[in-house]
């Protein structure tokens, strides 16, 4: 079954959250949310994503971080044709990392 595009955002965020974001932050957090269908929960602090934006409490990246950049080069590598599920989890499978 195929998300639609704007489910693919997750929960419309109040719009005290984004009160001070930049608009580089807010499309790059989109972005990520729609390129990236299955995307590793971070293991630690360290592992800073722009999807961690509307988390309370955590770190707000200034756009998209080197671990996002990383994944998205990951993913959209390999063989051309294969969906990005089957690309997610050909990746989960040689990190040893799951997808969300």
């Amino acid at each position: 079954m195929r998300r639609s595009w704007c489910s693919a955002f997750g929960p419309t965020p109040k719009a005290s959250a984004v009160a001070g974001l930049t608009l580089t932050q807010l499309a790059d957090y989109a972005s990520l949310r729609v390129l990236a269908t299955e995307y590793p929960r971070p293991e630690n602090a360290e592992d800073v994503t722009i999807l961690s934006l509307f988390d309370n409490g955590a770190q707000r990246p200034a756009g998209l971080t080197d671990r996002d950049r990383a994944w998205l080069g990951r993913l959209y590598s390999g063989v051309a044709g294969s969906s990005p599920s089957v690309r997610g989890n050909n990746l989960a499978d040689a990190s040893g990392v799951s997808p969300n």
